[in-house]
């Protein structure tokens, strides 16, 4: 006879949400919370899961959290490959929110900054075969750096529902949709080579 168990079983009870299995709304809100009530005793391993799973709903401070369980685990546990390597993806991919599409040459950021975090920073990020930087600040600021000579494409995208995104000191008409459940408005440009361009909310 098969037992089935019904309670929380780790990695088999967030990756439905990790995958994005689940629609968003109010059962994989309450799905969140349950692995939220349950998750703190998990092994570190387990754990290097866990931004994954919140920040793609949007609960960036519970991503946060576990970001930086990771980041200060013992020495000996901070040795093993899980911890590091999915450290700077949830930077890169979370915090920062960029998110690469080499074959469109393009480069969209949507960040989520925690309230601890008031800034980040990366530097030579591969699209394909050219590099960009990018500057997040307080979730309403991007800067983006080409460091290629030829263009790249940028969508800047932020969450919420604005009319415009100011972009190198013009305002410009935003795309409003969802993403996940979460609204966001973004706007598109193209960015020559060797050139800086700077987004914010108004």
């Amino acid at each position: 006879m098969t037992d089935y168990s019904a309670g929380y079983g780790k990695e088999n009870s967030f990756l439905m949400l990790k995958t994005l299995i689940t629609e968003p709304g109010y059962k994989s809100e309450g799905y969140l919370d349950f692995i939220w009530d349950n998750c703190a005793n998990d092994n570190i391993e387990a754990k290097s899961y866990l931004p994954d799973v919140f920040f793609p709903y949007g609960q960036k401070e519970r991503g946060w959290h576990y970001m930086k369980e990771l980041y200060y685990a013992d020495p000996e546990r901070r040795e093993y490959p899980e911890l590091p390597y999915t450290f700077v993806s949830h930077t890169i991919h979370w915090l920062m929110g960029i998110d690469a599409h080499a074959p469109n040459n393009q480069v969209c950021t949507l960040p989520q900054l925690p309230d601890e975090v008031l800034w980040a920073e990366a530097d030579m990020i591969p699209v394909g075969s050219k590099m960009v930087k990018v500057l997040q600040e307080n979730n309403s600021r991007t800067t983006l750096s080409n460091r290629s000579n030829s263009p790249i494409n940028w969508e800047i995208r932020f969450y919420g529902n604005y009319d415009f995104i100011n972009l190198n000191g013009v305002n410009h008409p935003t795309t409003v949709s969802t993403l996940n459940g979460l609204t966001i408005s973004s706007i598109q440009t193209t960015i020559e080579g060797h050139r800086t361009s700077v987004a914010l909310l108004p």
